[in-house]
């Protein structure tokens, strides 16, 4: 059997069993030589784990008014036994890092709720935190609903929670109305609000969600740019250390909308935001707050040298990119591909470049027909290099094929890219392949690459650093155990004997394919 058939003959009942933090790898994994092989993959311990951080710590799962009866099971013994919980039934841990699980049933259910009136919710004491997917409490499988979350499906949920340390992960994309309404309220040990990614709202889906969770400084990112009534009314009322918030909606504020929503906030702090409406109070910007633009950490070129100069040139048949640049992030001037050359005159100048709008890709092909920088003097590179496809860099979550082949080849002017951001989580076939590095002879610190499927079979960076006999680091954000040599071919051919290879998975093969021999692994926190 070949090393990329492991599975081949295997009888279709066989499960993949991976522990629970590597799961969401597992299961993205691309080089699969049959699709099907994601639906035997299982997490080791299935459910919502709750874990004591302090001794006789108790939990249970109350009913508030009379909500349709819930198909839930517990464990004690670190899921390898699970029995019928019914609901109101304390269970206490009696020892620090005790734990108990619950998940669904057989018949699971849809929602946890009826409505604002009927619900179930967590009672606590102690402290407490919890690890995974709120998903298993629904789905004993945690899949998801992959249409809308179902209406009030969480709401109050942790309702009075204060032993509370930690939120699950909250995967859906397209809510249901009120489902995470008031679902931590109170909950005043949180510090952490979880990430909250869709963009597709419903009525009063995220109404008092937080409401007096004073330990909170930073709100999840709010993505959605179209809104719902009463979205996000008392989203976070009584937040009293809220002091920063990413609000992604560009329209005018209403109480429609914000009714509340940032009442008893800091009274200092920090919003993102891209509109124009500068409403301040308790249901718009919150009074004291300054204004500022979403982030968005567009390619930026700082000077190392006087007098260095950046330009773009096109080989063969290149696609035409609409760029522009600035040397104030104010100020945007045309940036046209084998004409502008942008002179930063003194050390420390600086230029940014993005899309006009959008460009699909900066080549045709994995190694002709590309654009790629000319370069002069000493330059160092920072930023997100998916500004050069979209204006708004944070949307490029996947990047596409062929997206940077040859890129920076040959840039003997590029001396620093440590703090250059290949952002996409997910990458295609060559999108740092075919030398986007190549013989940057100069470049001493290599980019962050944050995709998690890198090392897959897809030709996703090979030669890319070839020749870059001054490289002492690169991060690499992708985990797992494996690695395939066709995705990083001779990627670190050519690099110098000793260097630091920031990582955090467990694979440890050495050479040009893969890490270099005589480089030191080192964990790095995100």
């Amino acid at each position: 059997m070949s090393s990329t058939d492991a599975f081949g003959n295997t009888n279709n009942t066989y499960k993949i069993i991976v522990p629970n933090a590597l799961y969401n790898q597992w299961i993205a994994a691309t080089n699969w030589s049959n699709s099907s092989i994601v639906t035997h993959i299982e997490k080791a311990i299935k459910g919502l784990v709750f874990t004591a951080e302090s001794a006789n710590s108790t939990i249970s799962l109350d009913a508030v008014g009379t909500p349709t009866s819930i198909d839930i099971e517990y464990s004690i013994d670190n899921g390898a036994t699970f029995s019928p919980y019914t609901v109101g039934t304390t269970v206490t841990l009696s020892n620090v890092n005790d734990v108990v699980i619950f998940r669904a049933g057989s018949t699971g259910q849809t929602a946890l709720a009826d409505d604002s009136s009927n619900y179930h919710k967590f009672v606590m004491s102690g402290s407490i935190t919890l690890e995974d997917d709120v998903s298993y409490l629904l789905n004993k499988n945690a899949v998801p609903s992959t249409t809308a979350l179902a209406d009030y499906a969480f709401y109050g949920l942790f309702n009075g929670c204060a032993s509370l340390q930690n939120a699950p992960e909250l995967p859906w994309t397209t809510m249901g109305e009120g489902c995470y309404g008031h679902m931590f309220e109170g909950c005043t040990a949180l510090t952490d609000a979880p990430d909250l990614p869709s963009t597709s709202l419903d009525d009063y889906c995220y109404e008092g969600m937080f409401n007096g969770c004073t330990s909170i400084t930073t709100a999840p990112k709010l993505p959605a740019t179209t809104l719902a009534t009463g979205c996000y009314n008392e989203m976070f009322y009584g937040c009293s250390a809220l002091d920063t918030i990413s609000l992604y909606y560009t329209g005018n504020f209403s109480t429609t909308y914000f009714n509340d929503w940032v009442d008893g906030v800091a009274s200092s702090g920090t919003i993102a935001y891209d509109g124009t409406d500068t409403t301040t109070g308790t249901s718009a910007i919150p009074t004291g707050w300054t204004v500022v633009e979403i982030p968005r950490p567009e390619l930026c070129f700082t000077a190392r040298e006087a007098n260095s100069t950046v330009k773009m040139m096109k080989s063969g048949s290149a696609p035409t990119v609409n760029l522009e640049y600035s040397t104030d992030k104010s100020t945007w001037n045309s940036f046209v591909v084998g004409t502008t050359t942008v002179t930063l005159a003194n050390i420390g100048d600086r230029m940014w470049l993005r899309a006009v709008s959008t460009n699909t890709t900066m080549s045709g092909s994995y190694n002709t027909n590309y654009n790629y920088f000319v370069m002069t003097g000493q330059i160092e590179a920072s930023g997100n290099i998916n500004s050069l496809l979209n204006k708004k860099p944070d949307l490029v979550t996947t990047c596409p094929q062929n997206a940077y082949p040859c890129l920076f080849q040959d840039c003997t002017s590029l001396v620093e890219a440590s703090r250059l951001v290949l952002a996409s989580p997910t990458v295609s076939n060559n999108s740092y392949g075919h030398g986007m590095f190549r013989r940057c002879s100069n470049l001493v610190g290599g980019p962050e690459i944050r995709a998690t499927n890198f090392t897959d079979a897809s030709y996703h960076g090979e030669y890319m650093f070839q020749g870059c006999s001054s490289l002492a680091s690169v991060k690499l954000y992708q985990t797992g155990g494996s690695w395939n040599s066709s995705t990083t071919a001779s990627w670190m051919d050519g690099v110098p004997a000793t260097g630091t290879f920031y990582y955090n998975g467990t694979y440890t093969g050495r050479g040009v394919n893969y890490i270099p021999t005589g480089w030191t692994i080192t964990p790095f926190s995100t």
